[in-house]
């Protein structure tokens, strides 16, 4: 049985005492679309959007796009959209089954592909503490048995309940295929953490922690890594498994649940 321990390194930027006034010449920089799309096997949910041509972090434009998802060459679903769209197909997942995304705008087409690997169970969810960098922090274990002879990739998600707080981390199979995956994260405050609050999921006496398992491919696996980890060392864009030039991500999964209740006296 394997154990992970997912730990973040944040990068501290610290500014000096002197105050001058610098200023900055930016080169244009052309807008870009960014596409967020997943399919769980029975709906797809889509946004589109466009970026400003505007130094500051302004968000991005939304747009009216047209849609085709299909699996192995098959239609499932089709339709025209602005800004995001939420369709349920009525159909049975196709485990295995290669899922293509196409999405029109006005002046360009964006397409991506991405594999629907089946559910894996959560065998057992629990809490731990345990002291790392001489201070304690609580973990959500995770145990899984992780299917034999294929590449897995798996996003796991925790929420609170209570306060909505929420956090996801990364693992695959690579040297543990078809073998017990115990993963550790710390959820106490942001160590590991990918893209949540510094304080963690302000977990409380009694609170319910949901979570989910997702099995994703490796393109998926590549961009939520990519999203959270490149970006804090050589800043670029996520590693898009887009064809056509866009930012984002399409992502085809399946899930499953379970809950545990917090109980700081069973630790």
């Amino acid at each position: 049985m394997d154990k992970l321990r997912i730990l973040m390194l944040a990068a501290a930027l610290m500014s000096s005492g002197c105050k001058r006034h610098i200023e900055l010449e930016y080169a244009a920089v052309a807008p870009l679309y960014v596409v967020e799309a997943s399919f769980d096997g029975r709906a797809l949910d889509v946004a589109v959007r466009r970026t400003v041509d505007v130094v500051g972090g302004l968000p991005p434009e939304p747009v009216e796009f047209g849609y085709e998802l299909t699996c192995d060459g098959r239609e499932v679903c089709s339709g025209t959209a602005e800004d995001n769209t939420y369709c349920f197909t009525g159909r049975e997942p196709v485990y295995g089954g290669s899922y293509r995304i196409v999405i029109a705008v006005t002046d360009g087409r964006f397409a991506a592909e991405s594999t629907l690997h089946p559910p894996v169970a959560i065998g057992a969810l629990w809490f731990e503490t345990a002291e790392s960098m001489g201070k304690e922090k609580l973990y959500a274990c995770m145990e899984f048995e992780d299917p034999a002879g294929e590449e897995n990739c798996y996003y796991i998600y925790y929420r609170n309940d209570r306060n909505g707080r929420k956090a996801y981390f990364l693992a695959d199979d690579e040297r543990r295929d078809g073998r017990t995956i115990r993963v550790d994260s710390v959820v106490s405050d942001s160590s590991g953490h990918m893209g949540v609050e510094s304080e963690g999921l302000g977990l409380e006496e009694g609170d319910v922690l949901r979570a989910e398992l997702r099995a994703i491919d490796r393109g998926a696996y590549d961009f939520f890594r990519s999203a959270s980890l490149g970006t804090a060392f050589a800043p670029s864009n996520p590693k898009s498994n887009f064809e056509g030039g866009c930012l984002g991500c399409f992502s085809a999964y399946s899930v499953s649940e379970t809950t545990a209740v917090y109980r700081a006296d069973a630790l």
